[in-house]
């Protein structure tokens, strides 16, 4: 391994170490070999997939008071 040396960066930009890199090539060149599942919980719901944006908005629009608290918690957590 080389020595260390300063490098400019943009704000929020950063150096990976060797093992991050390496993690980051795999995540890049694996994820089109393979599905992915994704399952969200929300008020008692459970969606599987990703971009199921039709079961999504029912779910919301179904539930406006476990949504308007999730908002809630969101902002008051610092999300939004």
């Amino acid at each position: 391994m080389g020595s260390a040396v300063p490098i400019i960066a943009h704000a929020g930009e950063r150096v990976l170490t060797a093992s991050e890199t390496g993690n980051f090539h795999q995540l890049v060149n694996n994820a089109g070999n393979r599905a992915s599942t994704i399952t969200n919980h929300f008020g008692g719901h459970t969606i599987n997939g990703a971009g199921n944006e039709r079961e999504i908005k029912k779910v919301l629009r179904n539930s406006p008071r476990e949504t308007a608290e999730a908002v809630k918690r969101a902002m008051r957590n610092g999300h939004f």
